[in-house]
């Protein structure tokens, strides 16, 4: 079978693309670990254990494997907002904790307000 003669074109294209190749960059491994090739370990997917979304694992290049994480990157975020907000709290000292006891008409009275959606107390000076 004959060999399909080539085209201006495509010798000009080949030619571009020879010339291009020399003015590429040369790549060079900077972080050879002696791992180079070596299949990346554990599980790529992994269901989110507080809202139940898949989501990808991290590589950890330096052990060649995937992260361990149990939740969903959003739900570590607002984990950790929510932790950070509890520790900014109690460091600044602006939550107080006072003593209560609710007098016995005011026991009956939060009973009454799980059985009604509305209530209205005339309770005068009696409520304090």
């Amino acid at each position: 079978m004959a060999r399909p003669k080539k085209t201006e074109a495509s010798v000009a294209i080949e030619k571009r693309l020879r010339e291009m190749e020399k003015d590429k960059p040369k790549v060079y491994n900077i972080m050879d670990d002696g791992k180079f090739g070596q299949e990346i370990t554990g599980q790529r997917f992994t269901q989110c254990a507080t809202c139940g979304v898949e989501f990808e694992q991290n590589i950890a290049w330096d052990y060649h494997r995937y992260s361990t994480w149990k939740t969903c990157p959003s739900c570590r975020s607002k984990l950790s907002r929510r932790s950070f907000q509890a520790q900014k709290a109690k460091e600044s000292g602006s939550t107080y904790a006072i003593p209560y006891e609710p007098l016995e008409w005011q026991k009956e009275a939060y009973e009454e307000f799980k059985k009604h959606r509305f209530q209205v107390l005339a309770c005068g000076v009696r409520a304090g």
